[in-house]
């Protein structure tokens, strides 16, 4: 078990757009000019000095214009807990490559805990609760699988990944990180990286300087908003008439790629014919894996709140399935029973949140469009396909349900992605039967390899 201060790693890996020994600044600088000016790329390089770049950045990037502050792309290898995860890959506009929990086994050498806490004399408590969690982990994951057992996992074990941040995206984080309940994990982040940051030169001091965070809106676990959600409920919101394409689902190659084109045709047709409301509840854990669809429109409750909710009604725990449900919930209720013990005594809640288990459950909104709801790589396609978290599967299908009582004609239209006719997964499920009757190891093989020739 280590201190959160001593895991948290920051390594600047690139910045862009660069050419030769022009960096971000110069290069938007002279696109910039180049909107209004008459001359040749060529010649800007040429003319190009430090104060002409530096009287353009103050006059147009400090202004706010959206082009020039999600332009620059800084690239970062970050380690860190959780709480990394949950705030930095809930951006729409970024590209995050992280370790799964679902994939990567956990063990008590992963977890960590906030300095304030080993200081206190909840040290002995908090690591005790741990090593309970995780060892209820090991035990229940031979029974009922990662996907499962990782939901007693609490918050403070180790994460890490790629990221590509636009400029504007990490102005909107030092702004938003002035917040007094913000992890102090992501302060001491967010002061690594602006450090290196600085070496993007005047484009960084000038988009700064704006008083306003023109960052675009994004699902933040840390905010200050009030979700209250219960259960289940789906509102349309817009529903316009639309025709149904005529697929034929044939395991050709050649058929699968003309299907794959009337997907696409409809979909596009559609995108903004259907648009739904979902109120769902779902585990943390659950919510972690919603948030990477970033073009959903999508709010969630604050995890503050979601706690005090967990506190006061222990049935708002998400229990998995075939687990050990009395020991589960006895050592959630252990971890949520410290967390109110250590903020009664001084210890605050960005900090006491790391012992939180992954099951406990918050409210969540969410936009889909025809996107989401009809094409094989939406929203529904993708988490109704056999590989998600169950949790999504059974939200998937509560969505499709509720979609198909209120319009007809279209239940063959959603599912999982394999309705295209062909399981893009390395194994096929049972799923794909639903679409082609006759599909078989053999025949996965067989389209695999033509689809990958064509």
């Amino acid at each position: 078990m280590r201190p959160v201060s001593k895991v948290v790693r920051v390594k600047l890996l690139d910045i862009a757009p660069k050419f030769r020994d022009f960096g971000p600044s110069e290069m938007l600088a002279i696109s910039g000019i180049l909107t209004i000016k008459s001359a040749s790329f060529q010649a800007m390089l040429k003319s190009l000095n430090k104060s002409l770049v530096k009287k353009f950045h103050r006059e147009a990037t400090a202004r706010g214009h959206a082009s020039l502050l999600t332009s620059p792309n800084v690239y970062f290898w970050l380690e860190g807990s959780r709480i990394l995860d949950f705030y930095f890959t809930s951006f729409p506009f970024g590209s995050y490559i992280m370790l799964s929990s679902r994939r990567f086994g956990i063990s008590f050498k992963n977890i960590v805990i906030p300095d304030s806490i080993l200081e206190s004399k909840f040290s002995e408590k908090y690591e005790k609760i741990c090593r309970e969690m995780v060892r209820f982990y090991a035990e229940e994951m031979k029974k009922v699988g990662k996907d499962k057992a990782r939901k007693i996992l609490p918050i403070g074990f180790v994460s890490r990944g790629f990221f590509n941040f636009p400029l504007q995206l990490l102005i909107g984080s030092l702004k938003e990180a002035e917040n007094e309940n913000f992890p102090r994990e992501i302060q001491l982040m967010l002061a690594k990286m602006e450090r290196k940051m600085k070496k993007i030169g005047e484009i960084y001091e000038a988009a700064k300087s704006l008083p306003y965070n023109t960052t675009y809106p994004h699902p933040n676990l840390f905010s200050e908003k009030k979700l209250k959600v219960r259960k289940f409920r789906l509102k349309i919101l817009n529903k316009e008439k639309f025709k149904l394409p005529k697929i034929k689902i044939l395991p050709e190659a050649k058929k699968i790629m003309e299907n794959c084109k009337l997907w696409k045709g409809f979909v596009d047709s559609v995108e903004n014919k259907l648009t739904v409301k979902v109120e769902a509840r779902v585990s943390l854990a659950a919510w972690n894996e919603i948030k990477r669809h970033r073009t959903v429109r999508q709010d969630v409750e604050s995890i503050y709140d979601a706690a005090e909710d967990c506190l006061k009604n222990k049935r708002l725990i998400h229990v998995p399935k075939g687990i050990n449900k009395k020991r589960f919930l006895e050592i959630c209720s252990e971890a949520l029973s410290l967390y109110e013990e250590m903020v009664e005594n001084g210890i605050e809640k960005r900090d006491a949140i790391y012992i939180l288990p992954h099951s406990i459950t918050l409210g969540i909104n969410l936009i889909l469009n025809g996107y989401h709801i009809f094409d094989p790589f939406g929203f529904l396609g993708v988490r109704s396909c056999s590989t998600a978290d169950y949790e999504l599967n059974e939200l998937s299908q509560k969505i499709i349900d509720e979609i198909c009582k209120r319009i007809s004609g279209i239940k063959k239209l959603l599912g999982p992605k394999c309705k295209i006719g062909f399981c893009p997964e390395r194994i096929f499920c049972a799923n794909i039967f639903r679409f082609v009757k006759n599909y078989n190891l053999e025949l996965h093989k067989k389209l695999q390899a033509e689809l990958l020739q064509i």
